[in-house]
């Protein structure tokens, strides 16, 4: 939600601020605060979405979800769409089991992938498993995660005990 402070959030504030500072006007939409609904009933908001995203020049999506709803709205908003890719959710999905999550999870994912127009990755391996799945490298950047230092701090003694056993 857009009170979240999780790794994902401060994520989208790094990224954004960085668009900012290239001249770009952002802001950030989530889902969450759109609708109630379930990620899958939310084509019944298309039209208010697309009419949202018009007022965008592009649409990064963070996740699966997103990116699904953006592509399905796609043809009445016409921006480019880049999918922020953090995991293999179908894998994800395999492991946890059950046959309704995993053709939800393959549906929304084989729109997500293929009907964006940029794919970031956060590591190598996530890149090249989606070139393997026909995206290609071109099309693929990796922007690695990084670590609010604001609220990350590793205690003084567990560096010092790391180096010694090091």
């Amino acid at each position: 939600s857009s009170v979240d402070r999780s790794a994902y959030t401060h994520r989208l504030e790094k990224l954004r601020s960085g668009l900012e500072k290239f001249g770009f006007l952002t802001d950030t939409l989530y889902l969450g605060d759109t609708s109630r609904t379930a990620h899958t009933l939310i084509p019944i908001y298309i039209p208010e979405l697309a009419r949202v995203f018009k007022q965008y020049d592009f649409l990064h999506a963070g996740g699966t979800p997103c990116a699904w709803v953006a592509n399905l709205c796609k043809s009445f908003h016409h921006r480019k769409v880049i999918y922020d890719i953090h995991g293999d959710r179908i894998g994800e999905i395999l492991q946890e089991g059950g046959m309704v999550p995993l053709l939800k999870t393959f549906l929304h994912e084989m729109v997500a992938t293929w009907f964006s127009d940029l794919y970031i990755t956060v590591c190598n391996p996530l890149k090249q498993l989606y070139i393997r799945r026909g995206i290609p490298p071109h099309r693929i950047a990796i922007v690695r995660n990084g670590v609010d230092l604001s609220q990350f701090r590793p205690a003084r003694s567990l560096r010092h005990k790391q180096n010694r056993i090091f």
